[in-house]
């Protein structure tokens, strides 16, 4: 499998790919996403990952496949930005301080995701746990280049 460039800082999809064992090198092109004005999730995602690949390719060269993504999390027709002030019920006093003292919520939309801490807290995933995380790696294999 060819090599691609991971167009983001985002450690989860970085893990993600290395777990389905694609080789990938990491640059981050600095999108600001909190920069857009956008409640849509649709919108958001694509206006997101637009001026992620535009960034870029305004910094570096096109010499490899680049993949840029965006997802967010959703409740209520709101989207849950990457924390700010956040909330957690019910979850046990002294594994939520801990959480909170770690900053692994930093980053994350709705301060929560699928692995680590909150995973003992899901009920259910309903779909592909990769999406969650920020990236449908399963879905994405059959396009990488050979």
């Amino acid at each position: 499998m060819q090599t691609i460039v991971l167009g983001s800082s985002s450690i989860t999809r970085a893990e993600l790919l290395n777990k389905f064992g694609v080789p990938f090198i990491q640059r981050d092109a600095g999108f600001d996403e909190e920069s857009l004005r956008i409640s849509d999730p649709a919108h958001f995602v694509y206006h997101a990952t637009k001026g992620k690949m535009q960034s870029y390719l305004e910094k570096y060269d096109l010499e490899m496949p680049v993949l840029c993504a965006d997802t967010v999390v959703t409740a209520k027709g709101q989207i849950l930005r990457k924390a700010k002030d956040y909330l957690f019920l019910p979850f046990d006093v002294k594994a939520l301080h801990d959480y909170l003292q770690s900053d692994a919520w930093r980053g994350k939309a709705g301060a929560c995701m699928v692995e680590g801490f909150c995973k003992s807290y899901i009920k259910e995933v309903v779909g592909l746990e990769s999406t969650a995380m920020g990236l449908s790696v399963e879905k994405l294999l059959p396009f990488l280049p050979q």
